[in-house]
């Protein structure tokens, strides 16, 4: 190769690398400019934008949105869901035990957009409802739910809620329903609490002196004519009563008495009195009131908690109120209980003991349904006993190992 001909190829190479330089050149330009142009247009967006709304959303987004069809996701709100209830709350008042609760209740939307049900739940297995997930209400509309509140035979104040998410509002809203299970003769307070009181750690809290132990341990109580008649109180726990500010003797018939409650008597350890009587679970009272023959109170403490099961299987109730029966003379009443899971398949019910010298008790028939069991029970009254019946039948399945106990209160009468 000859020296002139080298120099030639080296100035064909330096011209292409100037050109190459040329447009990587007009490549930076060209860039630069629209770099400038974007920035230019970020910094007047303001005056492009709806006063109030943000940037992010002035433009359409089909997140959430099905395919083909444009639209926006709008996030929800933060306050509470714009929803009423008409009534405001479903207050049953003053009910009688076993009594089914039931009413119709409008959920309104009171915005100008519709709302969605997301999910509604129930604070109580009790109550029962139709599933209205799903569910739009528009704007100024309603959709109306019936709720059912199961039996129940307990005395008391009890609330229960009904629970609403809506899609558009993350806030729950809830509806109230209010009852007050009692008779005829209503007691204040419902039940009588003696439990000692619990420290951070689960610990039973000693009482410090007798006078803190005597407070505990007693009380008074007041029962009153839900119907305003007149009644007298004939006895309590099949004993003389003790009234707080009332004299029989004396007084006229009324519509409400005071009445004290004293367990002191009893060993809280042993849960037994001098006499080797046990602790009683409910502190009945006996009227003449023809709708509320007797009034059973709970009594709360540690030697009246109930057994806990030790089976696949427990009972609706802890007690049964029969009120009066005749002396001698059989009566039924019937009893259900629950099966478990872990319930061994095709067990049930086989027979029932009664622990009183009071009463008999035999099991009439058994129907299951599903893993419910009802039973029919019969108590027959000693033929020598008049006054409280107060006492314990037992409930055996064919499975070994595990048993309940039924409190049975009635008034026996010639």
């Amino acid at each position: 190769m000859s020296l002139t001909s080298r120099r030639v190829r080296l100035r064909g190479a330096s011209a292409s690398g100037v050109f190459a330089l040329i447009v990587a050149g007009v490549l930076l330009l060209v860039l630069g400019y629209v770099i400038g142009q974007k920035s230019s247009n970020q910094a007047g967006s303001p005056n492009l934008t709806p006063q109030g709304v943000r940037e992010r959303d002035s433009e359409p987004s089909t997140v959430g949105v099905p395919d083909g069809e444009p639209g926006t996701v709008e996030e929800p709100d933060e306050g509470p869901a714009p929803c009423q209830f008409d009534p405001p709350e479903l207050d049953f008042g003053y009910v009688l035990p076993g009594a089914e609760l039931s009413a119709t209740v409008k959920v309104i939307n009171v915005s100008d957009r519709p709302l969605t049900i997301k999910s509604m739940k129930s604070s109580c297995l009790c109550t029962t409802m139709e599933d209205l997930t799903g569910g739009v209400i528009l704007p100024g509309g309603h959709i109306e739910l019936t709720p059912v509140v199961e039996p129940r035979s307990w005395t008391g104040r009890k609330r229960d809620r009904i629970t609403f998410v809506f899609n558009e509002y993350p806030k729950p809203v809830s509806l109230s329903l209010i009852s007050e299970v009692t008779r005829a003769v209503r007691a204040e307070p419902a039940f009588l609490n003696a439990v000692r009181p619990i420290d951070e750690e689960g610990r039973v809290i000693l009482d410090q002196d007798e006078q803190v132990r005597m407070d505990r341990l007693s009380g008074e109580f007041t029962l009153s004519a839900v119907d305003g008649r007149p009644f007298r109180i004939l006895a309590v726990n099949g004993e003389e009563p003790e009234y707080v500010d009332y004299d029989p003797a004396s007084g006229e018939i009324r519509t409400d008495y005071r009445l004290r409650w004293d367990i002191s008597g009893y060993d809280e350890m042993t849960c037994v009195d001098e006499f080797g009587n046990y602790m009683p679970g409910w502190w009945v009272v006996e009227t003449d009131h023809p709708d509320a023959p007797l009034i059973d109170l709970r009594v709360r403490h540690l030697c009246t908690r109930p057994e806990r099961p030790r089976g696949a299987w427990l009972l609706d109730e802890l007690r049964v109120v029969l009120g009066r029966i005749k002396a001698g003379e059989p009566l039924e009443f019937t009893m259900t209980l629950k099966w478990l899971r872990d319930a061994v398949p095709n067990d049930t019910i086989r027979r029932i003991v009664s622990e009183s010298d009071q009463f008999e008790a035999d099991l009439v028939e058994v129907a299951r349904d599903g893993d419910m069991i009802s039973c029919l029970v019969r108590i027959v009254p000693k033929a020598d006993h008049r006054g409280l019946l107060y006492g314990v039948c037992r409930f055996y399945a064919y499975t070994p190992g595990h048993s309940a106990p039924l409190t049975v209160i009635a008034v026996v009468e010639e």
